[in-house]
């Protein structure tokens, strides 16, 4: 027991020994092995380590170069985390960190590497949006930066043309600024001459999907069926390619080495004549890049890549996608791109996935130097410029091609679409260049053109270096304001209304016309400081129209698309209702108000053809008869209405019969008498039937009870009138008392 007990104790105290006379390599945490995306003051973080004394400090070092040759050696820290500044931005870094205990260094640990964001990530307004003159840009936060630049013109790199047809277009390729080429369905080739988009001849009818110009007198296009055509300068002929598979990519790296890929993994190569070679694979091929005789690459489905080195084919599967196309800018810097937004750059080691920024089918990617560009599904353009930005591709249409070579550029797609790219755009008399704070994440446009497409990019700035531009997205302003009401077309309309449209962003004054002519060469024009206006027209039974336009301290806006209504030309009766009957003998007749209408004319009459009529004129939507109305009687009534200078047609006819009975009631009693009008303004008349000749008594009193009026009369048998004048009477309610012989009768009164 003692040997085994002294043998673990001297292994535990070696092991002390051991552990105190050296310090471990930190861990590294963040950013993690390979991240994209990072600041330009990236924090570098690492794992704490412990040694014998507690003098642990830390030592980084830094270096755009894989193994960390010609590195910078930061200052030492106590610190587990360590920010850095004014990095490059679209820059790979790699770092490693050293502990010490006192002066006694650790190892390195291993090397991580990071990327630095390269371009300003732009959020809203969305690509092709449409947007009042005032939109705020909005964009992802960079820190560790000095400023922000943006970008706004109305004119862009890519350019739609008119193509001439509706086939769809499967194939592009620039030789120069007067002279490009596009290929597609049913043998369509087009041609540019500089001045216009012309057919070409092809002699095929099978859809042609690639193209490749050696020189301006030396092309290629391959299509479904094995079809490989040649150009020699005028015209094209059909060469024999060997195969019957259907090919879809095409590229040469000299006059005498070209190679075609397609279907079933099929290639052929071109040294005078075509051969097939074996290619290694079953899997579709679909696009190809040449970077010399001796270095080509293609793609295809099953994430298959393929390699040529002069003498024979690899094949190695990369990421999990099907891949469309291909592009090599130099012999160690490539890229393919593929369904779902697959975007795969190779950098002379390995293929690496980046983000594409979409998740659309990417179906064509070209390179003109570092300078990239991938089309896809609905108008898809994403732009590359150290990282991958989604663009402006003009058009909402599958985009099936794109080839940019030496700052020109042509993409083409379904129906005949066709974009050229000229320029670098962000050069029009117009570009405007805004200078923003580093703090910033948004700014508010102001006083833009109105009915105009803009363009809008933007860059990050620290005090080394500044990133790429973004890729540019577009807005369109609205041309005008829009309308809301009244409804366009509607008929039956007022003559005084509120015309309202929707608020128009970033303007003040809104102008405002009607008008009985469409052209508006006579018009009535008003102004307004909100989005309504209150106006009068005159004329019934007519068509009006209506616009609005608006106005910034830059620029004018369309007048709206018009809209019309028509004004109503008939008074709608309310009551009495029509025919209606036991109807008071002194009723109020009451329509649907105009609004705008001055006045209107009633018209009552106990005949139909109103031989007899009686007119009134009021400017109410009712009036209250002054005078009893013959009872047990039909009585026809019809109104219209009147503005400054028109009126209305005659409403319909109504009729309604009075109430009551002709002759003598023989017992006086409540039918006996009557009120009217009532409610009254204090002109009233109180009818008395009455069996017989005979004295009455009248008397008003209030609800008090105290008397206001009285008087004494006679009345002859039938109906009696009395008229009586009390406007002095204040509003309310009173009691009329007709006391006839021994009987009394008891009515009530309003007075409004």
């Amino acid at each position: 027991m003692k040997n085994i007990y002294s043998f673990t104790l001297l292994l535990l105290f070696s092991v002390s020994l051991f552990g105190q006379g050296r310090i471990y390599p930190p861990n590294l945490n963040k950013p993690e092995n390979g991240a994209v995306g990072q600041a330009p003051d990236a924090q570098l973080n690492w794992y704490a380590v412990t040694g014998i004394t507690t003098d642990i400090t830390y030592e980084v070092q830094i270096s755009v170069n894989p193994d960390l040759s010609d590195p910078i050696t930061l200052p030492r820290t106590d610190l587990t985390a360590m920010n850095m500044s004014n990095l490059n931005f679209g820059v790979v870094y790699y770092w490693h960190v050293r502990a010490y205990d006192g002066e006694v260094a650790s190892e390195w640990s291993v090397i991580w590497s990071f990327k630095v964001i390269g371009a300003v990530v732009l959020k809203l307004p969305n690509n092709g949006s449409m947007v009042y003159s005032n939109p705020e840009i909005t964009w992802n936060a960079i820190t560790g930066l000095t400023s922000y630049q943006m970008q706004i013109d109305t004119s862009y790199e890519w350019k739609a043309v008119k193509s001439g047809t509706t086939q769809d277009i499967k194939a592009s390729f620039v030789i120069d600024e007067n002279n490009m080429w596009a290929a597609g369905a049913n043998g369509l080739i087009l041609h540019f001459d500089g001045s216009e988009w012309m057919t070409s001849e092809s002699g095929s009818t099978a859809t042609l999907n690639s193209l490749y110009f050696v020189s301006e007198t030396d092309g290629y296009a391959v299509g479904n069926g094995g079809v490989i055509l040649h150009y020699n300068g005028s015209s094209w002929s059909e060469m024999v390619s060997g195969v019957t598979k259907d090919l879809t990519g095409i590229a040469f790296a000299d006059a005498n080495n070209g190679w075609a890929v397609g279907s079933g993994g099929t290639i052929v190569k071109y040294t005078g004549t075509w051969a097939e070679e074996t290619s290694g694979t079953t899997n579709d091929l679909t696009g190809i890049s040449a970077v010399n005789s001796s270095d080509v690459w293609a793609c295809g489905k099953s994430k298959t890549i393929l390699h040529f080195n002069g003498s024979s084919w690899t094949s190695q599967e990369v990421g999990t996608r099907d891949f469309s196309a291909i592009s090599f800018s130099s012999p160690s810097t490539g890229w393919a791109v593929g369904k779902s937004g697959t975007v795969f750059m190779y950098d002379g080691m390995q293929w690496f996935s980046q983000n594409s920024g979409t998740s659309k089918d990417l179906l064509s990617v070209s390179f003109d130097g570092m300078s990239g560009y991938a089309v896809g599904k609905t108008g898809t353009l994403i732009t590359y410029s150290g990282s991958w930005s989604l663009g402006d591709g003009i058009v909402s249409t599958d985009l099936n091609t794109i080839y940019a070579r030496n700052g020109l550029g042509l993409f083409g797609g379904a129906s005949g679409t066709l974009a050229s790219k000229t320029g670098a755009g962000f050069d029009s008399p117009y570009v405007k260049q805004y200078s923003i704070s580093k703090d910033s994440i948004s700014k508010r446009l102001t006083n833009l053109l109105f009915g105009e497409t803009f363009y809008y990019r933007m860059r990050a700035l620290n005090s080394m270096d500044t990133s790429g531009w973004s890729g540019a997205k577009s807005f369109t302003t609205y041309a005008s304001p829009e309308l809301l009401s009244p409804d366009n077309g509607s008929t039956g309309a007022n003559l005084r209304q509120l015309y309202k449209w929707k608020k128009y962003g970033g303007v003040i004054d809104y102008f405002f016309q009607i008008s009985e002519d469409p052209t508006f060469e006579t018009a009535f024009e008003g102004l307004s400081d909100s989005t309504s206006i209150l106006y009068t027209i005159q004329k019934f039974g007519t068509e009006y129209f209506w616009r609005v336009s608006t106005a910034n301290p830059d620029d004018n806006s369309d007048w709206s698309p018009a809209w019309s209504f028509t004004t109503l030309n008939k008074v709608t009766l309310s009551s009495p209702a029509n025919e209606a009957t036991n109807v008071n003998v002194c009723p109020k007749y009451q329509w649907v108000v105009i609004p705008g209408a001055a006045s209107y004319e009633l018209s009552v009459a106990s005949n139909p053809d109103f031989t007899d009529a009686t007119s009134i004129m009021t400017n109410l939507p009712y009036y209250q008869c002054q005078d009893g109305l013959a009872k047990n009687t039909v009585f026809y009534w019809k109104t219209r209405a009147y503005s400054s200078i028109d009126t209305t047609n005659w409403s319909d006819t109504w009729s309604f019969k009075t109430e009551g009975y002709i002759g003598i009631i023989e017992q006086f009693g409540q039918k006996s008498v009557e009120i009217y009008p009532n409610p009254s303004n204090g002109t009233f008349t109180v009818g008395i039937n009455s069996a017989s000749n005979s004295s009455y008594e009248l008397k008003i009193v209030d609800l008090t009870g105290r008397t206001i009026y009285e008087i004494k009369g006679q009345c002859s048998a039938g109906d009696n009138k009395v008229a009586l004048n009390l406007e002095y009477l204040n509003k309310g309610i009173y009691m009329v008392s007709i006391r006839k012989e021994d009987e009394t009768v008891t009515k009530k009164l309003s007075i409004r």
